[in-house]
């Protein structure tokens, strides 16, 4: 045998990928009580894209890191599984801003994104939001020596 003990071709991981987004998916609509439309619209992936890695297809290249985080992200997942399952290592620079931690934020998040993609949201609203993000995104951050709970000190 040509290949090391530890080497996993890219047709077996890509059949390994498929299988775990599957369970995933279905696992996750389920539980949430959407259909697997409602839950592809809910990631920040394209139907296609997700479409692909169900069926272990490839063709366009295997499937990149940053995409399988942001699909995880979305829905609240960690992507350390999906990740070592592409032979990709995980490691603390890539560490989820949105931890479960910030489950909070999380749930504010997307439902920001639910708004934006909302055919009932004027478009007026989705610019205000979208320029508010922006500003928030811009904003100097402040060291926790500055801040109080959200406060600044007053110099004493």
């Amino acid at each position: 045998m040509s290949t090391h003990a530890n080497e996993v071709s890219d047709e077996v991981r890509s059949a390994q990928f498929a299988k775990y987004m599957s369970a995933t998916i279905n696992e996750v609509a389920g539980s949430r009580g959407w259909s697997v439309r409602q839950l592809i619209a809910e990631s920040s992936v394209s139907r296609e894209t997700v479409y692909r890695w169900r069926r272990g297809d490839w063709a366009l290249g295997k499937p990149k890191p940053d995409k399988v985080r942001a699909f995880h992200r979305a829905l609240g997942l960690d992507p350390a599984r999906a990740l070592a399952i592409l032979g990709y290592r995980s490691g603390p620079e890539r560490e989820d801003p949105l931890s479960l931690a910030d489950a909070d934020v999380q749930e504010y998040m997307l439902a920001i994104l639910r708004r934006l993609r909302d055919p009932a949201e004027s478009d007026a609203e989705r610019y205000f939001i979208r320029r508010t993000l922006a500003d928030l995104a811009r904003r100097p951050v402040s060291s926790p020596s500055e801040t109080t709970r959200g406060r600044s000190r007053k110099a004493g």
